[in-house]
């Protein structure tokens, strides 16, 4: 084998592990960027379920209040209907 074929195959193995490299990095850099767009779903969603808890808080504290003053209204409803049976017994 001449020095001129030899030196032609070198390069070939030189440039074929190049492309091995290559190819290596860009599967570790797609991976690497996949990773990263998982992290930022993930602080999205957990953004987004901070802000769900703080409304779901919220209308809890509606809802009780709500049934406050319904409770409230509806014993003086019964005190009205109660006064108004016996105004008509009477």
């Amino acid at each position: 084998m001449s020095a001129l074929s030899r030196a032609q195959t070198r390069l070939e193995q030189a440039v074929a592990r190049l492309e091995k490299a290559l190819g290596e990095h860009r599967s570790r850099s797609q991976e690497s960027e996949a990773s990263a767009n998982v992290m930022q779903e993930v602080q999205s969603l957990r953004d987004e379920c901070r802000d769900l808890r703080g409304k779901l808080d919220l209308a809890n504290r509606r809802h009780a209040h709500l049934q406050t003053v319904v409770s409230q209204v509806s014993d003086r409803l019964d005190g009205s209907i109660g006064e108004l049976d016996r105004l008509m017994e009477g």
